[in-house]
């Protein structure tokens, strides 16, 4: 069935953002590199963030996040994007990027809302908490959502904004105006989400996903009927039993540098 390797890279998009004196000890491009260039002469067709994310228009401040290694989620919403585009070219699925576009969005900004790891090494004086923004489509959406966290499983129907934010999420810690957890609003590491959208095209989609790819697979939801999240880490059903079960038009595994590097580049998980 049709297979997209979807490389997320982490922070360094640009050479300048790394002191000269340091770059001895950044070898991510070096990794990334090896990688890719592995899958590829294999025939695996590969979309690299490196190359989506600078090309897409969007300042690189707006797309990363200054406390922590994770995206924006403006940035996993653009990478939904070029997802859908490459799917479409494999696939003929019919999914509609523009569906994503910023004026199709509602936003609303938690300002200087999230400090992530490494804000949280430096502390407040030094760095400032990053804003969160929610994004909502404006048309009328029925998002069904199914996801195991760590042991308990929420089922839920409703709009798309309220079938998929964690809202707790985006409460500031007693006493302080942030919070360590705000990035999380739209998934981490759940076992598992499964989205349907009876109003999208009739497309299944298996993402074999990472904490970069949880949020691009929850807006891949406002684009294909049906789409299956699973992080293979967790304590979830063998990758064939997925594949068995919903029959899935494509798969989509989509990882950053740091679970290649971590696992050795065992892919399958």
């Amino acid at each position: 069935m049709p297979f997209l390797f979807v490389y997320e890279h982490p922070t360094l998009y640009d050479s300048a953002m790394m002191p000269e004196e340091y770059a001895a000890l950044d070898h991510s491009g070096q990794m990334a590199d090896e990688a890719i260039e592995a899958l590829r002469d294999r025939g695996i067709r590969v979309l690299d963030s490196r190359d989506v994310l600078p090309a897409s228009g969007h300042d690189l401040n707006d797309l990363l996040m200054v406390t922590d290694q994770h995206w924006s989620t403006l940035a996993a919403i653009t990478m939904a994007q070029a997802i859908a585009a490459e799917l479409n070219d494999m696939t003929g699925a019919g999914l509609d990027p523009a569906l994503l576009d910023l004026d199709q969005m509602n936003t609303l900004v938690h300002e200087r809302l999230f400090m992530g790891k490494y804000g949280q090494r430096v502390g407040t004086a030094f760095v400032t908490p990053d804003d969160i923004v929610e994004y909502w489509p404006k048309y009328d959406t029925t998002i069904h959502r199914r996801t195991l966290r760590v042991t308990t499983e929420e089922d839920v129907t409703d709009s798309f904004r309220e079938a998929v934010t964690r809202f707790d999420r985006l409460v500031p810690d007693p006493g302080r105006s942030w919070n360590k957890v705000a990035y999380t609003y739209y998934g981490q590491v759940e076992a598992y989400s499964i989205f349907e959208n009876a109003d999208a095209p009739d497309c299944t989609l298996l993402l074999l996903k990472d904490s970069y790819s949880a949020p691009i697979g929850t807006f891949l939801s406002l684009l294909a009927r049906n789409v299956v999240c699973v992080d293979l880490r967790r304590n979830v059903d063998s990758l064939e039993s997925w594949v068995e079960k919903n029959k899935p038009d494509a798969v989509v595994m989509a990882y950053s540098l740091q679970m290649l590097r971590d696992d050795n580049y065992d892919f399958g998980g």
